[in-house]
């Protein structure tokens, strides 16, 4: 459904038909008036219960007016791409088009379309309804009280029977994964899970991975505590990224047009803080990888490839720098696509969003020289996206590595085998049958009639 409300900029008068596609989250937005650039933001707030819709609207005034006589029309969508603020042209094919129809043309027909939006949706039901409780349960395992972690989880599910820290660790890392599986491309979690568990069947460089694993002990804690708070983070911004997540998924992202479509519901600050401060933690630990592609390769973790040493390259002033040893065609590191280009210029140059276009444009000022720097603020929430999976896939390899270290100290593990990826868990006192007008057991965060009942028929 797509509805359309009509607003003069205050400054202006100009009039704007706001053209909404009403699904099922609230859609804030943020775009500037073409003709005085006054900046107009809001929200398109939907009451599913109701099926009500409200517009909450800052620096322009509602009006009631038709359609021909708009000057500018301004598409809006949480879960889909949408086009530029462009002038109102009741004739043109596109503005006869919903974003919803559209994206179906991006990614596929309207099957795959439904069935993606579930699964990208999911996660921000994870978020709302699991995270907070499993933050706790991470909080626990740090501190090693085992002994009030374990009652928690054996109400989660049966096989999560806890003794140790390794036990703890298994059940903490698999309740994160079946949660944050959602977040990742299809099979995205499995190929992660395959890499990792290779580090436990390599027995021929199993004496030089027990050496490494005593380097990095001391880490393990507070690598996984930034982590947390990055995924914490990204969770806050999660619902303003499912446009560019349906198609990221899908594998469609480089069909949109760029120039005529974008995102009008992200926050450009809370985007661009993600996008840096996860570039930051991958830094901070991308030695890991760089480590395990040496023992692998080389045969020992401080076996560099170039002239430096492992821990000149720990010492380095500039973190940047360590990408200099990062070989992409090595066998740990084949998954990842780090461009250090907008992470410079986020740190190092001034920085802002035209409205209009969506293009964030970095100006550096030195030497005397002026230059400048652009990228779509689509591609910027793809760049998060994959910042996200690249931390994903770190942790993945720091939980099997603490393994090691657990088996070392002599732990035995208790916890059976790993619920398949995908799969929901439910506690052993929810199986009451879930109502149509019930929230959906997946996490979507939309009743069980609008999600999986449609599966289950």
């Amino acid at each position: 459904m797509v509805e359309s409300r009509f607003i003069k900029c205050a400054a202006c008068s100009t009039l704007i038909r706001l053209r909404s596609q009403i699904g099922y989250y609230n859609i804030p937005f943020n775009f500037c008036c073409h003709e005085c650039k006054s900046h107009i933001h809001g929200e398109v707030a939907i009451d599913q219960e109701k099926l009500r819709i409200d517009y909450k609207i800052n620096n322009s005034i509602k009006v009631e007016a038709d359609r021909e006589q708009a000057h500018y029309v301004v598409e809006l969508s949480a879960e889909f791409p949408t086009r530029k603020m462009c002038k109102h042209d009741n004739d043109a094919l596109d503005s006869m088009i919903t974003p919803f129809i559209r994206n179906m043309q991006f990614i596929g027909g309207i099957e795959d379309s439904d069935k993606l939006l579930r699964r990208v949706m999911s996660f921000s039901g994870y978020c709302s309804n699991t995270w907070i409780e499993l933050k706790s349960y991470f909080e626990l395992f740090w501190n090693n009280k085992i002994d009030i972690l374990a009652p928690k989880l054996k109400d989660i599910a049966e096989h999560f029977i806890i003794k140790n820290q390794l036990d703890a660790s298994t059940a903490t890392h698999q309740l994160l994964i079946m949660g944050i599986g959602s977040a990742l491309p299809p099979d995205t979690i499995k190929s992660y899970m395959t890499i990792g568990s290779r580090l436990l069947m390599d027995k021929a460089n199993f004496n030089e991975l027990d050496r490494f694993v005593s380097v990095l002990a001391d880490r393990f804690v507070n690598i996984e505590k930034k982590a947390i708070k990055l995924i914490d983070e990204f969770s806050k911004i999660y619902s303003q990224l499912i446009p560019v997540m349906v198609l990221h998924h899908a594998g469609t992202f480089d069909r949109v047009d760029k120039d005529i479509y974008g995102i009008m519901t992200a926050n450009y600050d809370a985007v661009n803080s993600f996008y840096a401060n996860s570039f930051e933690w991958i830094l901070e630990n991308i030695d890991i990888i760089i480590g395990l592609n040496n023992i692998e390769v080389r045969g020992g973790y401080d076996k560099m490839k170039g002239k430096a040493t492992y821990q000149a390259m720990l010492d380095f002033r500039s973190k940047i720098n360590r990408l200099d040893h990062l070989d992409l065609s090595e066998p740990y590191s084949k998954i990842l696509k780090l461009d250090n280009k907008v992470r410079n210029a986020i740190a190092h140059f001034d920085n802002e969003i035209d409205n209009l276009s969506q293009k964030i444009i970095y100006t550096n000022k030195s030497a005397g020289k002026t230059s400048i720097a652009e990228i779509y603020f689509i591609d910027l929430a793809l760049l998060c996206i994959e910042n996200f999976e690249y931390v994903c896939y770190i942790l993945e390899l720091v939980y099997n590595l603490r393994k090691i270290a657990f088996i070392r100290e002599g732990m035995i593990p208790n916890v059976k085998a790993p619920i398949p990826v995908g799969s929901s868990v439910s506690r052993r006192t929810s199986n009451k049958k879930v109502g149509r007008n019930d929230p959906c057991p997946c996490g979507s965060g939309q009743k069980y009639k609008k999600c999986c009942i449609k599966e289950e028929q």
